[in-house]
């Protein structure tokens, strides 16, 4: 009968016994069973005390414990921040390429068996151990606006750019350029990423700037964040303390947002809009389709909505056009230190809060 081991069966490995050992490869990866690296940590610190690696300012790896299982040695770490992983540690000679390939892959099921008891045991530990969040020193949001208009960038790369050899002003050159249906789909995505992204702009906004006697009021809070976007840009110089001056309903920005609200609601909603529609006019035995507008004069500054059946890279790029001008006058409007402090946020993937909820830079 085999023997059951336990966490009694690991031992932390002396700084000696480690030197020994080369890094070696992931075996559990990603978090497993979705535990919190907290817990890991906390677990591992309780049976074993100090890790064997510790360097707070890894971009990488900021903590490890290399344990010596009853058979083979595991490594337990953090990787960047958010996950954690149980690899293992190869002796130097493996690494050397000195080992049979049949003695490397009983080594390598030996560690994974090893690493599933060690993986049961942090489980049974998780589900009665409490995460102290009212203690957090700091919090990190995703950065939804940096998300959402990288989604509309890569989508807009793959688009055909129009001819520059058509002798037509390129906001024509939509009703040019032949679309196809794939095109089509990537330039919907494009255009609502682009779009949704806004909408996250002016969240996280409101997330990071709003004045403390909101902040603290949950319902009048959650009503802010249910504002209709137009509101959000007339109000948000009332309500966030960032500001050193309102943001106009006469400026370029907000007719840019009113476009993009449209687009918005046109096709989310699959409104059969103006621009959805086209007129069939007969004229003795012919037939034309046409619009309601005889011609789109550019210096009247008419506006084209893109209809959902024939978008394409003329189209998701006005839309892009459009999304830098709203964050370009958002931003000019705020006072200098907090400017640069979003701006720079806005650039992250990820944005780092105070436990008050002040960025952190």
């Amino acid at each position: 009968m085999k023997k059951r081991y336990s966490i009694h069966d690991f031992t932390l490995a002396s700084p000696e016994e480690a030197s020994g050992y080369a890094g070696g490869h992931g075996i559990l990866g990603g978090s497993p069973r979705g535990i919190s690296p907290f817990v890991v940590y906390k677990f591992l610190k309780e049976h074993f005390g100090r890790p064997t690696y510790v360097d707070p300012d890894d971009s990488r790896v900021t903590w490890s414990y290399t344990l010596k299982g009853p058979k083979r040695y595991l490594a337990v770490y953090d990787w960047k921040l958010y996950d954690w992983a149980v690899g293992i540690r190869l002796p130097w000679s493996m690494v050397q390429g000195k080992t049979r390939m049949e003695d490397i892959h009983k080594y390598d099921e030996e560690a994974k068996v090893e690493a599933n008891i060690l993986l049961e045991e942090i489980l049974r530990y998780a589900k009665k151990v409490k995460i102290p969040i009212a203690k957090h020193s700091y919090q990190i949001i995703e950065n939804t606006y940096e998300t959402n208009y990288s989604y509309g960038q890569h989508f807009l790369k793959s688009l055909d750019r129009p001819k520059n050899d058509l002798k037509v002003p390129f906001d024509d050159q939509s009703f040019i350029h032949a679309v196809f249906f794939e095109e089509c789909c990537a330039a919907w995505a494009a255009i609502m990423s682009f779009i949704l992204s806004v909408e996250a702009l002016f969240n996280i906004l409101f997330e990071v700037y709003l004045n403390k006697e909101i902040r603290g009021d949950n319902v009048l809070r959650q009503r802010m964040f249910r504002l209709s976007l137009q509101d959000k840009w007339l109000l948000s110089a009332s309500f966030c303390t960032c500001f050193a001056r309102v943001l106009d309903r006469r400026s370029q920005g907000y007719q840019s947002l009113q476009k993009l609200i449209r687009i918005r609601n046109n096709w989310a909603h699959a409104t059969i809009s103006n621009e959805m529609r086209t007129y069939l006019i007969r004229d003795g035995e012919l037939m034309f389709a046409t619009k309601n507008t005889p011609i789109y004069k550019e210096k009247e500054r008419a506006y084209i909505y893109p209809r959902i059946s024939s978008v394409d890279y003329a189209s998701a790029i006005k839309v892009q056009n459009d999304v830098d001008t709203i964050k370009s006058e958002m931003l000019s409007a705020m006072r200098k230190n907090d400017r640069k402090k979003f701006e720079k946020a806005m650039e992250e993937q990820y944005i780092c809060l105070s436990r008050k909820g002040n960025l952190v830079s």
